[in-house]
């Protein structure tokens, strides 16, 4: 489950990594709707070639939560839903898992039985769908998706979740080796993406919850809230992964004891962040 903190309140908060766990892009079906799944109008999408690389990245992107999720198609839930108090199917798992997934603002592509109107019709299609009850499901390995992820990077170097998610699975054991390759794999999608914030914001994570090196951590989040002042504008998945990295920037600067930086960040991200609930 997501953990966060508002940005309001985080001025009373202690930070102890470890238990403080929370995923800056999760694996199957972020709550934000990664901007890669429409070609993008920025780079070489405009071409055709471009165009057929965003088409094939998002191809496997989807194959790759299908996998997941045991070939059921899930899909976040809407504004409307949230605001009528519909929960997601939630999950089953280890700990390791619930890092990666968020399964309480998710729900089935084709509508359980008690929440379809159709009738009959909704019966016929749950049984000659890909459908079963998701309610505390379980997924599979994550890391058997990684070599999908992988492959979204080398087909189009600017889809974004095939560097954050890939390198999220990369490090779901937390071991030495797992951080320094999940790393490189996020220096490797800068290099294409400079200065991008999810990747920024995806490397503090890392350092964080992997090393527990506070300093080094902060100067990922730190690049990331430079890089978001020089844009023009945000992308809804970039001011997601910018807010997670508010978040994590206020605890860090607390437990650093830099009581002034804690509080201009919150106040800054007050500013750009007005209705954060997290």
């Amino acid at each position: 489950m997501k953990t966060g903190v508002t940005l309001l309140a985080s001025a009373g908060v202690v930070f102890a990594v470890g238990t403080y766990v929370t995923p800056i892009q999760e694996v199957v079906s972020p709550p934000v709707k990664p901007e890669g799944l429409e070609a993008h109008d920025s780079h070489a999408s405009a071409s055709m070639l471009g165009q057929f690389r965003t088409s094939a990245a998002a191809s496997l992107y989807l194959r790759a939560d299908l996998y997941l999720h045991n070939g059921v198609e899930m899909r976040p839930l809407s504004e409307g839903e949230k605001r009528l108090g519909q929960r997601g199917v939630g999950g089953a798992g280890n700990e390791k898992d619930q890092a990666l997934h968020n399964d309480d603002a998710i729900v089935t592509v084709v509508p359980s039985k008690d929440h379809d109107f159709r009738g009959i019709l909704g019966d016929v299609e749950r049984a000659t769908s890909t459908y079963k009850q998701m309610e505390n499901h379980t997924h599979n390995d994550p890391f058997l998706s990684l070599p999908l992820f992988r492959l979204m990077s080398w087909v189009d170097s600017k889809f974004i979740p095939g560097w954050t998610m890939g390198a999220a699975i990369m490090i779901r054991d937390r071991n030495a080796d797992a951080t320094k390759k999940a790393m490189a794999y996020l220096e490797s999608g800068l290099k294409d993406n400079p200065e991008n914030i999810e990747i920024l914001v995806q490397q503090g994570y890392t350092v964080a919850v992997c090393t527990k090196n506070l300093p080094e951590a902060q100067k990922y989040f730190m690049r990331a809230r430079k890089a978001a002042f020089s844009k023009s504008r945000l992308g809804a998945s970039e001011a997601a992964a910018l807010c997670e990295g508010f978040h994590w920037l206020i605890i860090m600067s607390k437990e650093l004891r830099q009581f002034d930086l804690a509080k201009e960040i919150a106040e800054e991200g007050r500013h750009m962040f007005p209705d954060d609930k997290l």
